[in-house]
């Protein structure tokens, strides 16, 4: 059984050798680890005015994440289309981290935020 090719807009390249059970993992273990540094920034009130820190490290958990994943199966994976799409994800992270320290009080737009953030998981 050969595997298939799928479209995915979260996932660097074009076309990917994706097995739906290391794209399950993937997509859940981000998810966990996103919504790991959302808590610890609205638990701790030293985490919630570094959101570049926050971006730095969910960037560098979703790289290994996606290297061992998405790219390491791959027979010939495109790095810099990868190291490129890291970078989006390094912003779009940080600019919702920082988002999510600006809106930490006002409860209704947390839980608008906290919605919002199941779209850059699954970018």
């Amino acid at each position: 059984m050969t595997p298939h090719r799928r479209m995915n807009p979260g996932i660097p390249g074009d076309q990917v050798r994706a097995d739906p059970m290391f794209l399950v993992s993937f997509y859940f273990m981000k998810l966990i680890f996103f919504f790991s540094l959302v808590r610890a920034q609205a638990k701790f009130d030293f985490l919630s005015d570094r959101y570049f820190m926050l971006g730095i490290l969910y960037v560098a958990g979703i790289a290994f994440l996606s290297g061992v994943f998405i790219m390491m199966p791959q027979p010939t994976p495109d790095w810099t289309l990868w190291q490129t799409w890291l970078g989006k994800t390094f912003l779009i992270a940080t600019v919702y981290f920082w988002l999510m320290s600006r809106f930490s009080e006002n409860l209704t737009v947390f839980f608008l935020l906290l919605f919002v953030g199941l779209g850059v998981v699954y970018y």
